[in-house]
C-alpha cells in the first residue's frame, strides 16, 4: 500500500467507503482523512436516478391534487338555485321558520351587496342581493320534498307564506301543496307515496322553471350544457305538461307557462367541468353572453350568459377551496 500514489490510495479507500453500508468512519492514513470525510459526506447525498424518480412521484402526486378537486364546490350538485333579493335576512329567516334552513355562510361586501349561502334538508340555495341590489326582481319556483307536506305546508303558512294550493293527493304519486313568500318565490312542497318520500332522480330541493317556450328551453339547455331530458309529458297542444331534465347531478322540473305558473326568469348557479368551453358552448347554441369567464376571488372561475327566456346562468368551475 505505501508504493501506490496518494491518488490510487484514495481512489481505494473510495471504493471501499461506496461498498459499505454502515455509517462507520472508515480506516485511513492521516493524509487521506479529510477527503475521505468529503466522500463519506457526498456518499449520503441521492443518486440521479433517485432523483428522477423522486421528481417523477412528486409530479404524479401534483396532477392527481389537481385532478381531484372536484369542478363542483364540497356540499353543492351541478345547479343551485340563486335567489336575488332585497331582503335577503327576512327570507332567509322564512325558509329557517318554514323549512328547517341553515344559514351556512353570510357576507356583505363593501358596496352593501350581499351574498349568503343556506342548506334545506341535503340541498343548498344561494340567497344574493341586499338594500343596494337594483337588479330586477327575480323570484323562481323550488320543487322540495318533505317527509310530511302537510305539516310543513303548515309550517310555511305560519311563517308568512300565501297559499297557491292546500296539500292534495295528485295522480303521479305526490301529496302536494304550494305557496308564495313575500319575495314572490313559488314553494312546492310534496311528499311522495313511495319507498322514499323523495322519487327516484330528484333531491329534496329542485329547481322548477315554468317559461313560454318550454320546448325550445329544453331543446337550449340540452345544446348548450348536454342536458338529459329523463321524463317527458305533453299536453294537448303539444307544449310541455311536466318534464324532467338532468344536468349533471341536478334534476329540474319543466313546464310551459301558464295561469298561475307564469314565466319567471330566474338564476341558476352552474358547476360544470370546464367552465371556457362551457360557456362557448352556451353562447353557440343562442344565449346572450353577458360577463366572460373569469377567475373569482372565492376560488371560482365563472363567467354568465342569459338564455332566451331570461333565466341568467352563471357557469362555474372550482379552481380552489378558500378558508373562511
Amino acid at each position: 500500500m505505501a508504493d501506490l500514489s496518494q491518488f490510487d490510495r484514495l481512489d481505494l479507500a473510495i471504493d471501499a467507503l461506496l461498498a459499505r453500508r454502515d455509517s462507520q468512519p472508515l480506516a485511513v492514513a492521516a493524509d487521506l482523512s479529510g477527503l475521505v470525510e468529503i466522500g463519506a459526506a457526498l456518499r449520503e447525498l441521492p443518486r440521479e436516478e433517485y432523483r428522477v424518480r423522486v421528481r417523477r412521484e412528486l409530479e404524479d402526486s401534483a396532477r392527481a391534487a389537481v385532478v381531484s378537486l372536484s369542478p363542483v364546490r364540497r356540499g353543492f350538485r351541478t345547479m343551485t338555485p340563486y335567489l336575488p333579493v332585497r331582503e335577503v335576512a327576512r327570507l332567509i329567516e322564512f325558509m329557517r321558520e318554514a323549512f328547517g334552513a341553515e344559514e351556512i355562510c353570510h357576507f356583505t361586501a363593501p358596496t352593501g351587496s350581499v351574498h349568503a349561502e343556506v342548506r334545506v334538508g341535503g340541498s343548498m340555495v344561494m340567497v344574493g342581493g341586499g338594500a343596494e341590489w337594483k337588479g330586477p326582481p327575480m323570484p323562481t319556483s323550488l320543487w322540495m320534498y318533505v317527509e310530511d307536506a302537510d305539516a310543513v305546508y303548515a309550517r310555511a303558512l305560519r311563517a308568512g307564506a300565501k297559499t297557491i294550493n292546500p296539500p292534495a293527493d295528485q295522480p303521479y304519486g305526490d301529496r302536494q301543496a304550494g305557496v308564495t313568500d313575500f319575495a314572490g318565490n313559488q314553494w312546492f312542497i310534496s311528499t311522495h307515496k313511495g319507498p322514499r318520500y323523495v322519487p327516484e332522480r330528484l333531491h329534496d330541493l329542485n329547481l322548477y322553471l315554468h317559461p313560454t317556450g318550454a320546448p325550445e328551453l329544453a331543446k337550449f339547455v340540452e345544446r348548450a350544457f348536454g342536458a338529459e331530458v329523463v321524463e317527458r309529458h305533453e299536453a294537448p297542444d303539444g307544449s310541455i305538461a311536466h318534464a324532467k331534465i338532468r344536468i349533471g347531478t341536478s334534476v329540474m322540473g319543466l313546464s310551459e307557462a301558464r295561469g298561475e305558473y307564469p314565466n319567471m326568469p330566474t338564476v341558476i348557479y352552474m358547476y360544470v367541468p370546464d367552465v371556457d368551453a362551457d360557456y362557448k358552448r352556451a353562447v353557440e347554441a343562442g344565449a346572450e353572453p353577458v360577463s366572460p369567464p373569469a377567475d373569482q376571488p372565492y376560488g371560482d372561475r365563472s363567467g354568465i350568459v342569459r338564455d332566451f327566456c331570461g333565466n341568467r346562468w352563471f357557469i362555474a368551475s372550482r379552481l380552489r377551496d378558500v378558508e373562511g
